[in-house]
């Protein structure tokens, strides 16, 4: 007679694993999904950042003296509004390299202009003209995607 020595796991030794499992799970998928909320108001609130640069300019580049990245309002004297006048230059004038002035872009990436849940980024807070206000806002509608609620991200530009 054969003596055989058993092989597998026994079906407690099974549920075992399982429940361990389902315990990691718990714990994991909470803080992973923590961790992509807070990744997407990042990635968001840096695409406010460029658009912000790309209406304001960037003061840090400087090529022989004098500004090379006005922004839209140094280019145009005026804040865009919508924020697609950044990408398609529309009816705005043309840019006057004798004058430097008029439309001189695109200033940013058409993609640039949502925020990380898809949600256009929409600018207000500023007069009809867009050149006698001192400050404007950026705003992002946020996961929900619901503006004008508490989990909104809002950019506040002076100038």
């Amino acid at each position: 007679m054969r003596l055989s020595t058993p092989r597998g796991f026994t079906l407690i030794e099974i549920i075992l694993v399982l429940i361990l499992l389902g315990i990691i799970a718990a714990i994991a998928v909470p803080r992973y999904v923590d961790l992509t909320g807070a990744g997407k108001r990042n990635v968001t609130q840096e695409r406010m950042n460029n658009i912000r640069r790309a209406i304001m300019g960037d003061p840090t580049m400087v090529v022989g003296g004098r500004f090379s990245q006005a922004g839209f309002r140094g280019d145009l004297n005026q804040l865009p509004n919508p924020l697609s006048q950044l990408t398609t230059q529309g009816v705005l004038p043309a840019w006057d390299k004798f004058t430097r002035r008029g439309w001189n872009g695109p200033y940013i990436d058409a993609g640039q202009l949502n925020d990380a849940w898809g949600n256009p980024i929409s600018i207000g807070g500023f007069d009809a003209n867009g050149v006698n206000g001192r400050t404007f806002t950026l705003r992002s509608a946020g996961p929900d995607g619901i503006a004008g609620n508490a989990d909104d991200i809002v950019l506040t530009v002076n100038f």
